[in-house]
């Protein structure tokens, strides 16, 4: 018989009787992965926070409601950098709205909303009265789905879609059922929420004339030996096309949809790159060597490539992540503050 458990809650609640110290409880919590302050102080007295968030494998599923005043929140480069997390993170709204920063325009959501967002990308959103389902899921759980994970960043899912409806029942569902998840079954829930993600985010993208000709198991071992190799010098169609048995013509389709494999290999170089320079872990090479182990020997064009992407020099990278200071609970959410905290780092940059 399986056995059920009974998953890491916790409950967070800070009212307005709390004065400002109920947004400070807010900015503590969110903290590893958003900046957040005030957009008008003289609101803060009025400001109400719900956090009740469930821990069900490598995937962290909760709800949250943030009313009663004008705030903001977001994910800058420095925050990018200082805290390294390897999530992708998914809002959907049930109440209220806000306002999103999406491809550089402004999108005004509406319950029944979903919003993908990369944590290794940027965020921006403002808002005054807004509840939503809340989904973070390591990309790495979702990284033999055949979709370049970068291309879920600043994905849209509206309420009116097949796609959002179906997630949403998904989530409705493992909420509903979170207690009654066996033991044994917890990453394999979390891993099927990150791929039915995957799938439905990019359902609306042209990718159907591949995935025809080529088949998705060819996808899965080519990344995975673009994975294994990006320190080689040699890494590139040649090798790929004589070590996969495959056609330059077979491998060009093949990441078509992925924005081509050269792009690909650089991008998965990048983000090893970046994960390096911003682990908590103790690194004693320098940048140089960090670059030349994960395939990147043009010093000049990786400079530019991650600040391309990242929007920062690999230096300021590195130099920022340092910079992090340890935080001070506010009074009273020690326990449920500081564990969803943990929760969020130990998924998110292991």
């Amino acid at each position: 018989m399986q056995q059920h458990i009974q998953p890491p809650e916790i409950a967070i609640t800070a009212g307005a009787a709390q004065g400002g110290a109920s947004f400070a409880v807010f900015e503590y919590a969110c903290a590893p992965v958003f900046d957040a302050w005030m957009t008008d102080q003289a609101e803060t007295a009025t400001f109400d926070v719900q956090f009740h968030s469930a821990q069900i494998g490598r995937m962290i599923l909760g709800l949250a409601g943030m009313t009663g005043a004008h705030y903001r929140y977001e994910r800058n480069e420095r925050k990018v950098a200082q805290t390294g997390l390897e999530l992708v993170l998914v809002q959907m709204i049930t109440e209220g709205s806000d306002v999103r920063i999406v491809g550089g325009r402004e999108i005004v959501s509406r319950p029944g909303d979903i919003f993908i967002s990369d944590l290794t990308r940027t965020i921006a959103t403002t808002t005054q009265h807004c509840r939503n389902v809340t989904v973070a899921v390591p990309r790495a759980l979702i990284s033999d789905s055949e979709v370049d994970l970068d291309r879920l960043h600043d994905r849209v899912l509206m309420a009116d879609t097949t796609a959002a409806r179906l997630f949403a029942s998904h989530l409705a569902t493992t909420w509903r059922e979170r207690h009654s998840i066996g033991a044994g079954e917890t990453e394999m829930v979390a891993q099927a929420t990150g791929q039915l993600l995957a799938s439905l985010a990019l359902s609306t993208a042209s990718r159907e004339d591949v995935q025809r000709s080529i088949s998705a198991s060819v996808l899965v071992r080519v990344c995975r030996y673009i994975d294994d190799n990006l320190g080689r010098a040699d890494l590139g169609p040649d090798l790929i096309c004589r070590e996969m048995g495959l056609s330059r013509a077979a491998l060009y389709r093949l990441f078509e949809p992925l924005e081509g494999v050269a792009r690909h290999i650089r991008n998965r170089r990048l983000v090893r790159v970046f994960r390096s320079l911003t682990s908590r872990r103790i690194e004693v090479r320098t940048i140089a060597e960090i670059a030349y182990a994960h395939g990147f020997f043009d010093m000049s064009a990786f400079i530019r490539a991650f600040k391309a992407r990242y929007g920062m020099t690999p230096s300021d990278a590195r130099t920022m992540a340092a910079m992090l200071p340890p935080e001070a609970a506010p009074n009273g959410i020690e326990e449920g503050g500081s564990l969803l905290r943990h929760w969020i780092t130990a998924i998110g940059t292991t």
